[in-house]
C-alpha cells in the first residue's frame, strides 16, 4: 500500500459520522496529481461502514436491526 493510499485511508477512518462525503472531497482535493489513490480505498470504506453500523433488538422486536450512527447539522 502507498503512503497516500495510507494516509488516504487513515482520514476515512477518523471521519466523524454523516461527514465522510467531506472527507471524500479533501482526499480528491489533496490527491488531485495521483487519482489512481481513488481506486484504492474500498477497504477503507468497507472498514469504515462495518464501524458505523450497530444492530440493536427493539423493543417488541424479535429480530435485531441495523443502526447508522449519523449526525445532522442544526
Amino acid at each position: 500500500m502507498s503512503k497516500a493510499t495510507e494516509i488516504a485511508s487513515a482520514f476515512i477512518g477518523g471521519a466523524p459520522p454523516g461527514e465522510l462525503a467531506d472527507v471524500v472531497n479533501d482526499i480528491k482535493a489533496l490527491t488531485i496529481e495521483d487519482p489512481s489513490v481513488h481506486d484504492k480505498l474500498g477497504p477503507a470504506f468497507q472498514k469504515y461502514n462495518e464501524e458505523q453500523l450497530a444492530t440493536a433488538k427493539l423493543p417488541g422486536s424479535s429480530e435485531a436491526v441495523g443502526l447508522s450512527l449519523l449526525r445532522f447539522a442544526s
